[in-house]
């Protein structure tokens, strides 16, 4: 078997993340132990940066000049930039890696919406027919909001049908919400992210005549309920947005994500479609909380680092594959956890059958 390294997601962005990313290395060993051949390109490299100067320039250049707009300035074209790139890997922006195009969400428009739409009319209950119906009839659990958690239930539901944005008033400095109700249903920007994630995994795969790719499930162990999860975005530029309302100038600031991390887990499975299976690797013996900011609201947002604390935390790794290749994944993930044995049973629930 042939398994490529995803580099990409084994950055050491802070002290929380080495302690998995070390097992994950050491998982890596332990492949090449079983026989693997594996591909690697060594820590602080990148398995797709050449995949992606080849294709990304041509099939997504939307993402480029949006995402980064100081690389099309004034005076060069699309088609002129995206040409001086494409097969050249030092010419993209240094930020530009997987991370960011696996994790980005991309602009739609109704998506929640019509789903959940959906959902009420087919379930047949003639009380709550709708979203609407659901928000002015239900009760609602409260909290203030948790930086990186599911947003508060009924503000979440209302975020389906309106779009709400802040302003300032250019002549005055005074503060405008703009409230404007979602009725255009548009998840084309969903497919367009997919088809480039699949191109990307299937170019990688076979230029290095791959069988699965393998990356830590996720570097940060599970965070404490309840509290802020760890910062999403690693680099960003704020951009200034004007926009004329009933012929006055209005000005809004809108925060560009040029590199990001994943504060869960990595989404390249998900956002492609494609299959992959997590496998027991170790245990971290120590966790990196951040101590909790509080707003005048009550909103919990992460501070600093704090002082590590003994606990001990499972990590896993995944193997991602091609389209319909779970018998491969499989058999790999066996193989592997027949020869680690890192699964260790709970101490509350006895091993399962067949095991000691």
């Amino acid at each position: 078997m042939r398994i490529g390294v995803v580099r990409e997601f084994m950055q050491p962005h802070t002290k929380a993340d080495e302690d998995s990313i070390a097992i994950a290395e050491r998982a890596i060993a332990d492949l090449k132990k079983g026989g693997a051949t594996v591909v690697d390109p060594g820590p602080g490299g990148a398995l797709f940066k050449e995949a992606i100067a080849e294709l990304l320039p041509s099939l997504d250049t939307p993402t480029l000049s949006a995402v980064y707009k100081e690389e099309f300035s004034a005076g060069t074209t699309a088609i002129g930039r995206s040409l001086e790139m494409a097969g050249h890997a030092s010419s993209l922006p240094a930020e530009l890696t997987l991370r960011v195009l696996a994790e980005r969400e991309p602009p739609t428009s109704g998506e929640g919406l019509f789903a959940l739409e959906r959902y009420l009319r087919k379930r047949g209950d003639k009380n709550i027919r709708s979203v609407s119906d659901l928000v002015a009839k239900s009760t609602f659990y409260t909290h203030a909001p948790i930086s990186g958690v599911t947003p508060v239930p009924k503000g979440r539901l209302e975020g389906f049908m309106t779009r709400t944005e802040r302003f300032t008033k250019k002549s005055d400095g005074s503060s405008f919400v703009r409230n404007t109700p979602i009725n255009t249903l548009d998840v084309s920007q969903w497919h367009a992210n997919r088809t480039v994630l699949q191109m990307l995994v299937n170019k990688v795969m076979a230029d290095h005549k791959l069988d699965a790719l393998v990356y830590p499930t996720k570097t940060i162990p599970a965070p404490r309920l309840a509290e802020p999860v760890e910062p999403t975005n690693l680099k960003t530029v704020q951009d200034k947005v004007t926009v004329v309302i009933d012929g006055e100038e209005y000005e809004r600031t809108v925060d560009r994500v040029v590199d990001l991390r994943y504060p869960l887990t990595p989404r390249l499975s998900p956002n492609s479609g494609y299959p992959a299976v997590a496998v027991p690797a170790g245990f971290v013996k120590q966790v990196y909380d951040r101590a909790v900011v509080r707003g005048p609201d009550g909103s919990k947002r992460p501070g600093d680092l704090l002082p590590p604390k003994a606990v001990e935390l499972p990590v896993t790794i995944d193997f991602l594959g091609r389209a319909f290749s779970e018998p491969v994944l499989l058999r790999i993930a066996a193989a592997y956890e027949k020869s680690t044995k890192h699964r260790r049973a709970p101490k509350d629930f006895g091993p399962l059958p067949g095991e000691r």
